[in-house]
C-alpha cells in the first residue's frame, strides 16, 4: 500500500529523532566552507540512525506480529527512531527497518568550555508531500528512502567540515538543505548567536552549492548585534527554502537557491506547520496572538479569524490538502483562563472556526496533525505518563474522546527508547 500522508510530529522541546538537533538549535560557520559531494550507486538498502558513526544491518521484511496491541485509528503508519535503529511500522507489524551497530570509530569532538560538541554530518529530514525520508549513514552520506517500501532513491557521501546537519529534503527527494556551524563557537558562545551557513545539495548529480546571500546576511546580523537563532528550514515548492530567525522580532524570509535571492515575509512572524502545496501556518508579524496563513505560490495571506471567546492563539497544524487546520486556543493571553484544540474551515473566503473548542485542563500540548476531514487531530507528547517518555495524543472532534497510543503497556514488541520522527496520516 502505497502511503498517503506524512508529517512530521515534532515534539516542541525536543527534537525529530533521538540524537537529532532540537528545531530551535542553531548551526552555522563560515560560508566560504562548502561540502563535497560524490553520488554513490543506487544499490540495495543501507542505512543507519543519525548521530553516531555507524554500520547498519537492513530489513524489508515486512513482521506479521504488531508492535502494540492498539492501533490508533486514522493512521496508516508511523516512523520512528530509537537508538537501535529506523522502524516504519504499520497496524500488521514492522513495514520496513534497519538497525544500527556501533563502527569502531567514534565522530571527531572538539572540547571546548561548554558541552562536548560533536564534528561531522548527521540529522534526518521528511518530506513535506509524504513521499521520502533523507539521514546521514557513517558520518558523511546522505541515503534518501521511500517511506512505503523502503527503496532507496538517492544516495550520495558528503565531505563537510566542522558540525554539519542534514535539516530539510525537497518533495522530490533530490535536494538536500545542510546547515552548518563552527564546533568551536558553538561549545562557547550562546545558540543564536553563533553564526551559521546553509548548502543545498542536488543529490542526482553531486552538486553542492553554498548560499552565499543566505550566509552573509546571517553573519551581518549577528556582527550588527541582533539574534540569529535558525528556527525552520524547510523545503517549499519550485524548490525554494522558508527560513525562519529567532531575535526580536522573530522573522521569516523566503529564499530562491537558484536566484540566490532572500525576501522577508512580512505576514510571517514564527512558522507551525507547512502544508505541501505551500500554504504556511504561523503567527502574525503584528500580533503574536493572531494566526494567519500564507500562501507560497502567490503570496497572498489571510488570517484566522478566532472566536471572540478564544482570542488567543497557540501552535497548530495544517491538514494534508490544505482545507483545514487545527489550534490551541486560549481564553487570555496568559492561558490561565482555559484552553483547548479548535478545528478552522474556510467559510466564504475566510478561516473561521469549524466547531466548539475542546476544552482540557490537563496539558498544553498543542496539536500537531489534522485529518482531512477535519474530524480527529493528534500530536506528539513528550513524558505524558509514567511508563513512556513518548506517546501519540489523540481526540476525536465528532465523540469528543481522547486517546494515548504507542504506550509501554502496550507495546508487544521491544524497540526500546524511541521518538516519532513521522507520522503518516490516510487518506
Amino acid at each position: 500500500m502505497v502511503l498517503k500522508r506524512a508529517r512530521a510530529a515534532l515534539l516542541l522541546v525536543g527534537a525529530l529523532v533521538a540524537g537529532v538537533v532540537s528545531v530551535l538549535l542553531v548551526a552555522g560557520c563560515s560560508p566560504e566552507v562548502s561540502p563535497t559531494v560524490t553520488p554513490s550507486v543506487k544499490d540495495a538498502p543501507d542505512t543507519t540512525i543519525t548521530g553516531a558513526t555507524t554500520a547498519s544491518t537492513v530489513s524489508t521484511a515486512a513482521s506479521s506480529q504488531p508492535i502494540t496491541s492498539r492501533w490508533p485509528p486514522g493512521i496508516e503508519a508511523v516512523v520512528l527512531s530509537g537508538e537501535d535503529g529506523l522502524y516504519v511500522v504499520d497496524a500488521s507489524g514492522v513495514r520496513w527497518s534497519q538497525e544500527a551497530e556501533d563502527a569502531d570509530q567514534p565522530l571527531t569532538t572538539d572540547t571546548v568550555r561548554g558541552p562536548q560538541i560533536v564534528s561531522g554530518l548527521d540529522g534526518l529530514g521528511v518530506s513535506s508531500n509524504d513521499e521520502f525520508i533523507a539521514y546521514v549513514e557513517d558520518d558523511k552520506e546522505i541515503v534518501v528512502r521511500s517511506i512505503a517500501d523502503g527503496t532507496v532513491t538517492q544516495r550520495a557521501t558528503v565531505q563537510t567540515e566542522g558540525h554539519t546537519w542534514l535539516r530539510a529534503i525537497s518533495s522530490d527527494g533530490v535536494l538536500a538543505a545542510l546547515v552548518t556551524v563552527d564546533p568551536q563557537a558553538e561549545g562557547e558562545d550562546a545558540a543564536d548567536e553563533v553564526p551559521w551557513s546553509v548548502t543545498v545539495v542536488d543529490l542526482s548529480s553531486g552538486t553542492a552549492t553554498v548560499e552565499k546571500t543566505l550566509n552573509d546576511f546571517v553573519r551581518q546580523r549577528i556582527e550588527d548585534g541582533g539574534r540569529c537563532g535558525l528556527t525552520t528550514l524547510k523545503w517549499l515548492p519550485e524548490y525554494k527554502l522558508l527560513v525562519g530567525l529567532s531575535g526580536d522580532p522573530y522573522e521569516t524570509y523566503l529564499y530562491d537557491p537558484v536566484a540566490d535571492l532572500l525576501e522577508v515575509i512580512p505576514q510571517l512572524d514564527y512558522i507551525w506547520d507547512l502544508a505541501p502545496g505551500g500554504l504556511v501556518l504561523g503567527t502574525s508579524m503584528g500580533d503574536p496572538a493572531e494566526a494567519v496563513l500564507w500562501n507560497a505560490r502567490d503570496g497572498s495571506y489571510e488570517p484566522v479569524v478566532l472566536d471572540t471567546a478564544w482570542p488567543n492563539a497557540g501552535h497548530g497544524g495544517v491538514n494534508a490538502d490544505g482545507t483545514a487546520l487545527v489550534l490551541m486556543v486560549a481564553k487570555s493571553a496568559d492561558w490561565n483562563g482555559g484552553h483547548g484544540w479548535q478545528v478552522f474551515g474556510q467559510e466564504a473566503s475566510e478561516w473561521q472556526p469549524a466547531g466548539p473548542v475542546a476544552e482540557v485542563d490537563w496539558m498544553y500540548q498543542p496539536p500537531s496533525l489534522l485529518s482531512n476531514d477535519g474530524t480527529n487531530a493528534w500530536t506528539v507528547v513528550s513524558q505524558s505518563t509514567v511508563y513512556n517518555k513518548t506517546v501519540l495524543l489523540s481526540h476525536d472532534f465528532t465523540t469528543g474522546d481522547w486517546g494515548e497510543w504507542f504506550r509501554s503497556e502496550d507495546m508487544q514488541v521491544n524497540l526500546g527508547s524511541f521518538v516519532f520522527a513521522a507520522v503518516v496520516l490516510e487518506d
